[in-house]
C-alpha cells in the first residue's frame, strides 16, 4: 500500500477506470447517472479506491437540496485528499462546498455498513479491476 501521493498518470488512469466501470450495475440509476457517470457512487468508488491503493477513507457534508446535507465520502492517499466522484455536485447549489472540505476520517467498515449494497461494490470493484489493467497493462490483483 502506497504512503506516497498518487503519480499524476496513476491518478488519470484511476479517473478513466472508474469512468469506464460506473454503471447500472454499480450504484441505483437515476436521472442524475445519465448527466453524472459518478452520481452517488461515492461510498463504492472510496471503498474500491481504499482496497486497492491504500490510504484512508474521509467523509464530508454537502449541501443537499432534498436534505439540507447529505454525507460524501473520498480518500487520502500519502497526504493527499482524492475525490474521485466530486463532479457529480457541479450544480449553483454546490458553489463553494470544494472551500469547506470537513475531512472525517471514517473506518471501512462504516462505509460498506452505511453503502448496505454488496453487489454495487462486487461490481465497481471488478469492472475496475478489468479497466485499469487495461489502462496500465499492469497486474492488481
Amino acid at each position: 500500500m502506497s504512503l506516497e501521493p498518487l503519480k499524476p498518470e496513476m491518478e488519470e488512469a484511476i479517473k478513466q477506470a472508474l469512468n469506464k466501470s460506473w454503471s447500472k450495475h454499480t450504484v441505483i440509476w437515476t436521472t442524475a447517472n445519465d448527466q453524472c457517470l459518478s452520481a452517488n457512487q461515492c461510498m463504492q468508488t472510496s471503498l474500491v479506491i481504499c482496497e486497492k491503493f491504500g490510504g484512508h477513507i474521509l467523509k464530508t457534508e454537502v449541501p443537499s437540496k432534498l436534505n439540507g446535507k447529505i454525507p460524501h465520502y473520498y480518500n487520502f492517499i500519502g497526504g493527499q485528499r482524492y475525490d474521485f466522484t466530486a463532479d457529480q455536485f457541479s450544480g449553483p447549489e454546490y458553489a463553494g462546498w470544494k472551500d469547506t472540505y470537513e475531512d472525517e476520517r471514517v473506518d471501512v467498515e462504516f462505509v460498506e455498513q452505511h453503502l448496505n449494497n454488496d453487489a454495487f461494490l462486487q461490481a465497481l470493484y471488478s469492472a475496475f479491476v478489468r479497466e485499469y489493467k487495461k489502462l496500465l497493462n499492469s497486474d492488481l490483483t
